[in-house]
């Protein structure tokens, strides 16, 4: 019978994904979502069925096989889990169809989103889901996929998708359905028998090879800034020094302001979704010098202020009356594209503290660039990146946990924005195009409140995810972001 440890030497799970797997609670998942709305009209054969879509992914798990993994939890919790191929994996366990109540608009879509997105996944399984979704009008489907954020970032989850669409209506041959699959909608796992940890699997044989490789990583970060000190000194002292700059940056910004969308969240989400033409966001940008991170992080500003102004000064969760600003982590890319690199996250951050009184939109925007193309400036993102892969290589496994779980936390920021660049063509899913695609992303804990931006063919879709307590009006944010963006379009027409 095959055993996690015959396939040595093990990958643990690097830093950066530990992080997000320490932060994880049964009230704050980590996953990250994509949902994509299909037209399946110009397929022959009809809308999509769920066993033809097994069929299409086992085709294609070969290309991404961290989907066919799962995490070992060495015993004693001292190192980090290991990834292992999950010798029981079963396909029909993570693709499902949803169908949707009621006459299955928007607000049934976004129903359903909600409950997927609310339920943790089973760790003891490969950390992922994907839905087909039935009951849209118009003969369209959505296809829903569910990514903890130790297997994927936005960028990877866009890398995912690239394996998983074609860009013609004709897919790639793919082999024959892998078995039969449930076509019903499975049970919710139960968040307290998954959340938080893993039991221990695989006993000392496991222990010891997950040590050794975790021993290993300190002694590989030494020889390789020996190595980069003896032939590079200058710019290895130069990275340093704005290392510990960083730090210090990171150290001078101090608790995020008291805010009503900050402290104790709820295991239940709201899902908005909201989209903006794309050559609406490309005129902004070159008529009023910005980017889309900009504009997101404007728009976004100017919702959380009418929000937040209409609300009684202590009617919101948090108390207090509306703050001047709220601090928001951008997350960054930090890849090698250089080579190839290990699936998972790969990302960094640094913050701003967004303007969210009153303001007209273009001063809003104005006041948004200086904010962000100051803090470019700075060396927040590096000190980040250093202080997660440092403390995930050398430190203990529990200690890792405990200091991500007291940085990754609302006392530090109030919100998340982050905006990708997606799929500028037309992609298919066998055969169905791929009409729109609207990015999720997760809570932090004490932190109720999260926007992603995406720019998908001709469109800048948005995904806002919330707390459920804690932004009920999460539907007139999103109208709000939309508005905001349309001022600042005949703003730039002007």
């Amino acid at each position: 019978m095959a055993t996690p440890e015959r396939s040595l030497p093990l990958e643990l799970l690097r830093p950066h994904d530990a992080f997000f797997l320490h932060t994880e609670t049964a009230r704050v998942q980590q996953h990250v979502g994509g949902l994509a709305i299909l037209d399946p009209s110009g397929r022959p054969s009809g809308p999509l069925r769920l066993d033809e879509v097994a069929a299409h992914l086992a085709g294609r798990l070969d290309q991404v096989p961290r989907l066919r993994q799962r995490l070992a939890f060495p015993p004693l919790g001292l190192v980090r889990p290991a990834w292992v191929d999950d010798d029981a994996f079963d396909l029909g366990a993570h693709l499902r169809t949803l169908h949707l109540a009621g006459s299955g608009d928007r607000a049934d879509l976004c129903a359903a989103v909600e409950a997927v997105m609310s339920q943790p996944l089973d760790r003891s399984r490969p950390l992922w889901e994907a839905y087909l979704i039935e009951g849209l009008p118009d003969g369209l489907q959505g296809f829903l996929v569910k990514l903890h954020h130790a297997i994927a970032d936005g960028l990877a989850a866009l890398e995912l998708a690239r394996h998983i669409l074609d860009l013609t209506p004709d897919p790639t041959p793919s082999p024959g359905p892998p078995g039969p699959v449930d076509t019903a909608s499975s049970p919710p796992p139960d968040v307290d028998s998954l959340i938080p940890g893993g039991r221990p699997q695989g006993g000392s044989r496991l222990f010891f090879a997950a040590l050794r490789a975790h021993l290993a990583g300190p002694l590989r970060s030494v020889a390789q800034g020996s190595a980069h000190l003896v032939t590079r000194p200058r710019w290895s002292l130069r990275r340093a020094f704005d290392t510990l700059l960083g730090v210090w940056e990171l150290a001078r910004r101090g608790r995020a302001p008291r805010s009503p969308i900050t402290g104790p969240i709820g295991p239940r989400r709201r899902i908005a979704f909201t989209e903006v033409p794309l050559p609406w966001i490309n005129r902004i940008r070159r008529e009023l010098g910005c980017g889309t991170s900009d504009i997101a992080l404007a728009a976004t500003a100017e919702a959380l202020h009418r929000l937040l102004a209409a609300r009684p000064a202590s009617g919101a969760p948090g108390g207090g009356g509306a703050p001047a600003t709220l601090r928001t982590m951008l997350p960054i890319a930090v890849r090698p594209w250089s080579k190839q690199a290990a699936p998972g996250t790969w990302t960094a951050a640094f913050s701003i503290d967004l303007p969210v009184g009153p303001m007209a939109p273009a001063e809003r925007l104005a006041a948004v660039r200086a904010l962000t193309r100051a803090a470019r400036h700075t060396h927040q993102a590096r000190a980040a990146k250093f202080l997660m892969d440092s403390v995930g290589t050398w430190a203990p496994s529990w200690v890792h946990a405990r200091a991500a779980r007291f940085a990754y936390r609302g006392r530090w920021f109030n919100l998340i924005v982050t905006a990708l660049r997606g799929v500028p063509v037309p992609v298919y899913l066998l055969g169905a195009r791929v009409a729109a695609a609207y990015p999720i992303m997760p809570l932090a804990e004490d932190m109720g409140f999260a926007v992603a931006a995406l720019s998908w063919a001709d469109q800048l879709t948005i995904g806002l995810t919330a707390d459920w307590d804690t932004i009920p009006e999460l539907d007139a944010v999103a109208k709000a972001i939309t508005d905001c963006v349309e001022q600042l379009y005949k703003a730039a027409k002007r």
